[in-house]
């Protein structure tokens, strides 16, 4: 994406304002040559070869080889020059393939639980893509969206995989509570902290498609709660289940001793949630850790690298989500004493 915003502003921004482009399509096509002042492609369906014009090439050409299969841009100028830019590479065929990989890994380990696990992600994405990011490019509160969405999202998940049963309900109950919390600290750090949406590249991409009233901030908030959402379900699940577990195992336990058993448990169990989370979101910023480890401006101390709005927004992201995922384990735990103390659900329940 970064190559092809790089390439929009070449186009139409640093070249001479006398010459710009009427039109352009786009073809695939393998690399056949490359010399030292030219690259000539074959289109894989035509069959023809172009030579590209390396004045529009942003930082592409130590990436060839010949045989690459890239995808190639044919811009017709207003002078009727047509000039051709690699936009990027085909990828495809081997992300297909690493999801193949990913999708039989799970069924082969996971047995039916993980075929439900694949269904219920199937099911995740579709609500994502086809119910929340609709609403929010219609102008809806992304806030609101996510958070409903999400809540959505887990209902099917749990009970489809679950059943309809105490462990269930509870585990439901202690997600959107998280939900609730992730959106209010988020919202209240985002807004204090003064943090606008628009530093990541994709967000000056949504703009230049004419989406420029898009509440960006709140699109922000969004992704936080989305990636809360990803980690407190699982922390959820296992609280529940440990508390129905724990209220099996002694049937005179209290609410306070079921409650107190599991949160000593629990603690184990985020503390290391914690640091997995954590290395998850340093992993995604690694180029900032680069930029730290340097030290040149505005990287140069420790108060401008916490000022520079990029560091900022990873920080709240994962400093909410983490928070978000501690609180998760004492909700759980007191949600499955609620509703397990003295008692024992007598319905034949999986996991």
């Amino acid at each position: 994406m970064k190559k092809l915003l790089l390439i929009i502003i070449f186009t139409f921004v640093l070249l001479p304002s006398a010459v710009f482009a009427t039109g352009e399509t786009q073809f695939k096509a393998r690399i056949d040559n490359i010399g030292d002042d030219f690259i000539r492609v074959e289109n894989l369906d035509t069959k023809k070869k172009y030579t590209i014009d390396e004045s529009f090439e942003v930082g592409m050409r130590q990436q060839l080889n010949i045989g690459d299969k890239v995808l190639v841009n044919e811009i017709t100028m207003q002078d009727g020059v047509k000039r051709y830019v690699i936009t990027d590479m085909i990828r495809g065929p081997w992300i297909y393939v690493l999801i193949f990989i990913f999708m039989l890994t799970v069924a082969l380990i996971g047995g039916k639980q993980g075929v439900r696990s694949l269904f219920n992600l199937f099911l995740t994405l579709t609500i994502i893509l086809f119910v929340v990011i609709p609403l929010v490019l219609k102008g809806w509160n992304p806030i609101l969206v996510v958070v409903g969405g999400g809540s959505l999202a887990m209902l099917f998940n749990i009970y489809i995989t679950y059943g309809i049963n105490k462990k269930s309900h509870g585990t439901l109950i202690s997600i959107i509570a998280s939900l609730f919390l992730a959106a209010l600290m988020s919202a209240f750090f985002v807004r204090f902290a003064s943090l606008t949406g628009f530093v990541q590249e994709e967000a000056s991409f949504i703009i230049t498609l004419g989406y420029s009233d898009l509440d960006m901030r709140g699109i922000l908030l969004a992704a936080i709660i989305v990636g809360t959402l990803g980690v407190i379900d699982d922390l959820a699940i296992s609280q529940i289940s440990l508390v129905r577990e724990l209220s099996k195992a002694n049937k005179k336990m209290t609410k306070l001793e079921l409650f107190q058993s599991a949160f000593r448990v629990g603690r184990d169990h985020t503390s290391s949630m914690v640091n997995t989370l954590v290395l998850a979101y340093t992993g995604a910023a690694f180029p900032l850790m680069i930029l730290f480890s340097i030290g040149n401006p505005p990287f140069d101390s420790l108060a401008s690298i916490l000022n520079n709005e990029a560091v900022a927004t990873e920080i709240v992201r994962t400093l909410v989500g983490s928070i978000c995922l501690l609180f998760t384990m004492p909700i759980a735990a007191w949600v499955g004493a609620w509703l397990f103390h003295n008692k024992v659900d007598k319905k034949t329940e999986k996991g």
